[in-house]
């Protein structure tokens, strides 16, 4: 990867990490029972930066070249509201105190600022550096790629010059001589194989859409059997350890977010209720693990006898 992309990606880490390191050494760290000297203060910052980098990582913030201006900002946002609310009870524990997080709400206002100015920074230097990439799409079963290509605004990183059947391409491979990219749609995994065998020795980029099968080797465990390399297949089983740290950051989180955005969702309620006189919330069941039903309640955004 180019090194000055890298350090793009970097500068939204530092630049996501700062004001809470400086909300952390201005006001917290004089009161915190236990005085840290500067290697001290240096590890919360690098900590909370590890924090964001994951959850960023997570929503494709660094994802400059495939993600929508609106997406890349909204992926900045989710990333310090979760990263930030790790930060604020890990804050609690060094001070031995829990306190209103209005300081934490004001360091998240100066994040958003940062992201949004950061996203288009990071889009338009991305795009001098780098042209579009000369691209060509395979289909069998499925066309209209290049559509999705235009329809989500990625001409800026892929430059459609051929569509074709996958066919023609196994006949005739100097197709793939001015192209730098490769998207496959609905290709047959024979034929999917050969062309993506050709497009790594010729250090062509592939893009497909995956098949159930693909999904479900994906999660393969690889392994050594028969002094031969095997790949295990399974159900997905996480380890219970996951599922309750999970649980438990799932009501935490949602629990501070629905205390945080109460007014907002007291608003809309009513706001729908003023509107048709309607009931507020649409119910609809849904399907989890293992067939259980479950009732989801949404907002009701249509009329009632939609």
């Amino acid at each position: 990867m180019n090194f000055s992309i890298r350090f793009i990606k970097l500068l939204n880490i530092v630049l996501m990490s700062m004001p809470v390191y400086f909300y952390w050494l201005k006001f917290l760290a004089p009161i915190s029972f236990a005085h840290y000297y500067f290697w001290g203060n240096v590890a919360v910052g690098v900590l909370y930066a590890l924090c964001y980098r994951m959850y960023a990582r997570n929503y494709d913030v660094f994802q400059i070249a495939y993600t929508r201006l609106g997406e890349l900002f909204y992926g900045q946002v989710l990333s310090a509201f979760f990263a930030d609310c790790w930060i604020y009870f890990l804050f609690c524990l060094l001070t031995k105190k829990f306190y209103l997080p209005l300081y934490i709400f004001a360091v998240f206002f100066i994040q958003i600022f940062v992201a949004f100015f950061w996203s288009r920074f990071a889009r338009h230097y991305y795009f001098v550096r780098h042209p579009a990439m000369p691209t060509l799409v395979l289909f069998d079963e499925r066309d209209g790629m290049d559509n999705l290509i235009e329809k989500y605004g990625m001409e800026r990183t892929f430059n459609v010059i051929h569509t074709t059947h996958v066919k023609e391409l196994l006949g005739n491979f100097s197709l793939l001589n001015d192209v730098k990219a490769v998207f496959l749609s609905g290709v047959h995994s024979h034929d999917r194989n050969i062309v993506l065998k050709e497009c790594v020795e010729r250090k062509i980029q592939c893009y497909m859409i995956p098949r159930i099968g693909d999904v479900i080797m994906s999660g393969a465990m690889p392994m050594h059997m028969f002094h031969l390399p095997m790949m295990m297949v399974h159900r997905y089983e996480p380890n219970p350890e996951y599922v309750l740290a999970k649980r438990l950051f799932d009501i935490l989180s949602s629990g501070i977010v629905l205390v945080i955005l109460s007014p907002l969702l007291f608003l809309t309620a009513l706001a729908i209720k003023l509107q048709d006189g309607g009931p507020v919330f649409y119910t609809q069941k849904r399907l989890t693990q293992d067939g259980k039903v479950f009732n989801v309640y949404k907002f009701r955004s249509m009329r009632v006898d939609a």
